[in-house]
């Protein structure tokens, strides 16, 4: 089917006193019959016709300038007229896509690395890790390009998202999901402290406790340790996989917990002010003091503590027991704790957009470099782990893994002698 391309502003374009206003900033636009004809899509058989009126500037010029800020969208429609797709760019100054083709090579089939996806009842987005572009189908647009329809996978080729895309040598390492992650949380555009949820959906508290842990057990205070010297407290550092037979004394584990992730200070949201949260305020450090990383522990041999599941509370310097947990088998290497660290979601998403489970995972980053100086000043041995059951860990705390994601574990215990 014959497809005549549209070119027109972005939904997020308005147009004021000669400026253009869209969530990516501004640009000053005093050519008004290009303004107007690109608000309602211009053909691109009759742009050229058009010229522009801004001085000192070619037609192209004027749309390449407006293309790197992400203003324009290129429209297809059929024979009738209706959409079949949009494309627009996802980041900012992605070089102009070339002239479509009018179909696709023999055998072409989409990238390994795109995904197709439904985004409402009348629409399906078509994006990949490699592709700078994403493309709206029409549901029977996406029915075609997944029966391998030419045209349509010769769209798709425009905007970079076939195989051919793929023969690049340095994507032979990446995985699908890595490479969209990283693609999707690294981008100039749409993404960043937008406060997405601000007046709609109300922030979680610094003070929000998880559902059904029992009363607080008051954990010792910090004992005074002698100062160290940072840059030998770094040298000494090491990944410790043998530990003592005796208990963990629980003064330690607190001294761990106080100088690493306790709550120093809490500032209230300003309830006039509907992009206001809590913030908190740690020893380590936070994306927008929002510090969504809980401390969980498993005390397999901690004197003073039973064998359950604890969880941290920092504002009290406090440990809450969690009734009903399921035991997790023994510690890694035999360590007398299991430190498991999740990630409050809504927190974070609530502020920043697109990029909310990367700032978790840097943030659980800090928490456990962290752990580990702190561990090895106190005479502490702290193993991190790569990775972790997220069922298994869900069952053990009794929580939601949707709210109280799994991101990090590790183990740690006086080392043994030897």
């Amino acid at each position: 089917m014959p497809m005549r391309v549209i070119l027109g502003f972005t939904d997020d374009v308005t147009i004021e006193h000669e400026t253009l206003c869209a969530r990516i900033g501004v640009t000053r636009f005093r050519d008004a019959a290009l303004a107007s004809a690109l608000r309602t899509g211009v053909p691109l058989t009759e742009l050229e016709a058009m010229g522009t009126t801004m001085r000192g500037r070619t037609l192209a010029e004027v749309l390449g300038v407006l293309h790197s800020r992400c203003m324009l969208r290129w429209r297809f429609e059929d024979v009738t007229g209706a959409t079949v797709a949009t494309a627009v760019p996802r980041s900012l100054n992605v070089p102009w896509p070339p002239a479509p083709t009018p179909g696709a090579p023999e055998g072409a089939r989409l990238s390994r690395f795109a995904l197709l996806r439904p985004t409402g009842p009348q629409c399906w987005l078509l994006e990949s890790g490699t592709s700078e572009w994403e493309v709206r189908l029409s549901p029977g647009a996406a029915a075609q390009l997944t029966a391998s329809d030419p045209e349509l996978l010769g769209l798709a080729g425009t905007f970079g998202l076939l195989d051919s895309t793929d023969d690049d040598p340095a994507l032979a390492t990446w995985e699908f999901h890595d490479r969209y992650f990283a693609s999707h949380s690294r981008l100039d555009l749409g993404g960043g402290g937008t406060f997405r949820f601000g007046g709609t959906v109300r922030p979680l508290p610094a003070n929000e406790r998880p559902p059904g842990v029992g009363s607080a057990l008051r954990l010792p205070p910090a004992p005074t340790t002698p100062p160290v010297d940072y840059w030998q407290l770094i040298e000494d550092r090491r990944t410790v996989r043998s530990f003592a037979p005796g208990p963990l004394p629980l003064t330690t584990l607190s001294a761990l917990l106080w100088h690493t992730v306790r709550v120093r200070a809490v500032r209230s949201a300003n309830p006039t002010d509907p992009d206001s949260c809590d913030a908190i305020f740690k020893p380590l450090a936070s994306a927008g003091a929002m510090h969504a990383v809980n401390v969980w522990l498993i005390s397999h041999n901690v004197a003073g503590l039973d064998g359950r599941a604890w969880w941290y509370n920092g504002i009290e310097h406090a440990l809450h027991p969690v009734p009903g947990s399921t035991p997790l088998p023994p510690g890694s290497y035999g360590a007398p704790v299991t430190m498991l660290l999740t990630t409050r979601h809504a927190r974070l998403a609530w502020k920043y957009e697109a990029i909310a489970y990367s700032l978790a995972l840097k943030d659980v980053g800090v928490v456990m470099h962290a752990l580990q100086l702190t561990g090895t000043a106190l005479g502490l041995g702290v193993v991190p782990l790569g990775s972790g059951p997220v069922a298994a860990v869900a069952s053990a705390l009794a929580i939601n893994p949707l709210e109280h994601s799994p991101v990090g574990e590790l183990v740690l215990g006086l080392p043994s002698e030897s």
